[in-house]
């Protein structure tokens, strides 16, 4: 007799952090790019994700888990000034929105922006493919901040880890948690 399975739909429900963890390892493992990392200040505006090909250009992933948000968006003027103008400087080189399935009509999304959904199983799917709206790649002072945004997090996340071990008598390793009362 098969088994039942239920699933709890509060932790299935995709919010930024699991669309950028979907993101993540589909443009390092699939697109191949070699660096990706959320929530980083490389231009004027904080990106939801950003991703860097073998050929330094980048891929901004703009994250919406509503259309409220998504229309919100819009109101950062001076953002899509940028995006949509001819300024090589200070604007990825491909812009993308992402969103669960559905979310987001594709005719909604302006010309200088591509659109992803993640469907079910949690795959990507290219809805409408993002333009090349600048050929202005990453520098090495660029590569550098991300890379030292991403060692600061790093290490503030293990301080936080570590103080939560403290707090509650506990450490985690490799995904499973002990108590003192383990044995």
């Amino acid at each position: 007799m098969p088994r039942k399975v239920t699933v709890d739909t509060k932790s299935t429900k995709l919010n930024e952090f699991k669309i950028q963890n979907i993101i993540f390892n589909w443009a390092i493992r699939k697109k191949q790019h070699t660096i990706a990392v959320p929530n980083m200040y490389l231009y004027a505006w904080e990106s939801d994700m950003l991703s860097i090909t073998n050929s330094l250009y980048t891929h901004e992933y703009e994250i919406k888990t509503s259309l409220s948000d998504f229309k919100n968006d819009f109101n950062k003027a001076s953002k899509h000034r940028m995006l949509s103008g001819t300024l090589e400087d200070g604007r990825p080189a491909y812009f993308w929105y992402v969103c669960p399935c559905d979310l987001i009509d594709k005719s909604l999304i302006p010309d200088y922006a591509g659109l992803i959904y993640i469907e079910t199983r949690n795959k990507p799917h290219v809805i409408k493919k993002a333009p090349r709206i600048s050929r202005y790649k990453v520098t090495d002072n660029e590569m550098d901040k991300l890379l030292r945004g991403s060692m600061w997090r790093y290490w503030k996340m293990r301080e936080k880890l570590n103080n939560y071990e403290k707090e509650h008598n506990t450490f985690i390793e490799n995904d499973v948690k002990f108590t003192e009362n383990d044995s």
